[in-house]
């Protein structure tokens, strides 16, 4: 008999969900974690139930609980509707997802011992991407701020100026759900986002602009940019993990001027497309599919904008002259 070390637990929040994670190996909880820029805490005897319940075991042919054995094609991901479970499984991790139990209960059995954290973390990735696909939410690569009782969603890939519009919004009165990573939730006809952690990154630019003196903060190399990061709510108001009614989306990037151009509700579905592209992955046309007429019916709930940001920061205060207008293009 090998032996093997007790099960541990802790607290997680993917968003505005909260989830209980039990697992033998601190890392599957820590590159969760990681993923959804969260911290794991320890698990209080006065917490209250979860939302949902995960627990990562390794493939044992021999356990009651241990994923059955498919082939998954290299690279692609296998979907799986069973009576008892929704599955979904890839090369290194197969996930049973029990939406009908209270908590919501997910089983990720993590298959073999032989690949780098790297390649673990991808594949953790796109399966638990998927798993909160399942559950009507998307994770999007974006900032949200709720500025005078309206929520705005910020989407733009690295260097899109999304921190910045975070702070001077927060600047102005806002509160920060998050600059980087949001979950959003499909609920009857309208859409609601919750923000993945408190943390906060920002350039020497955006720094020495903000704030009267340099912040004594931890310096990271982020995809080789310097970036200084701290907890958003040590200088701001800060309300990630929980829902807010969405309200507008905006389309980030930096040009050569400071202006607001609303867009048809074509193209923000093609941007929308776009956006989100490369972190998901997708199985054949009925997941396609499933993917697109979500975000159809996103674009038709909320209005949808071209955001291009001067590079004289100064300017991008305008943006809450703009928000404090009516919400309708």
């Amino acid at each position: 008999m090998i032996d093997r070390p007790p099960m541990s637990t802790c607290r997680l929040n993917l968003g505005s969900l909260s989830a209980r994670v039990s697992c033998r190996s601190s890392f599957h909880p820590d590159a969760l974690a990681e993923l959804f820029c969260a911290p794991a805490t320890p698990l209080s005897g006065a917490a209250a139930r979860p939302d949902i319940e995960i627990i990562f075991i390794e493939a044992d042919r021999h356990a009651p609980q241990a994923a059955p054995a498919l082939t998954v094609p290299e690279d692609s991901l296998v979907i799986v509707d069973s009576p008892a479970a929704q599955e979904v499984h890839s090369e290194a991790l197969s996930v049973r997802l029990f939406r009908s139990e209270t908590p919501v209960r997910i089983i990720a059995t993590v298959l073999g011992d032989g690949m780098s954290e790297r390649d673990f973390k991808v594949h953790l990735s796109v399966v638990f991407f998927k798993v909160l696909a399942l559950l009507d939410r998307l994770i999007l690569h974006a900032a949200a701020v709720d500025f005078g009782g309206a929520v705005s969603i910020f989407l733009g890939g690295k260097g899109s100026g999304k921190s910045t519009t975070c702070l001077q919004l927060a600047r102005a009165g806002g509160t920060i759900l998050a600059e980087d990573r949001v979950i959003l939730k499909k609920n009857g006809g309208g859409f609601f986002v919750s923000g993945c952690g408190d943390r906060f990154r920002i350039t020497a630019k955006t720094e020495q602009y903000f704030f009267p003196a340099p912040l004594q903060a931890e310096s990271l190399d982020v995809e080789g940019v310097l970036k200084k990061q701290f907890p958003a709510g040590q200088f701001f108001r800060s309300s990630p993990y929980r829902d807010y009614p969405a309200a507008r989306l905006f389309f980030n990037h930096v040009g050569g001027r400071f202006r607001i151009t609303p867009i048809s509700k074509g193209e923000a579905l093609v941007n929308l497309l776009r956006e989100t592209r490369a972190w998901h992955r997708f199985v054949g046309g009925q997941d396609h599919g499933r993917h697109l007429s979500y975000l159809r019916e996103c674009v038709e709930a909320l209005p949808a904008f071209r955001l291009e940001l001067s590079p004289d920061l100064g300017e991008s205060a305008k943006l809450a002259d703009f928000l404090a207008g009516p919400c309708d293009p």
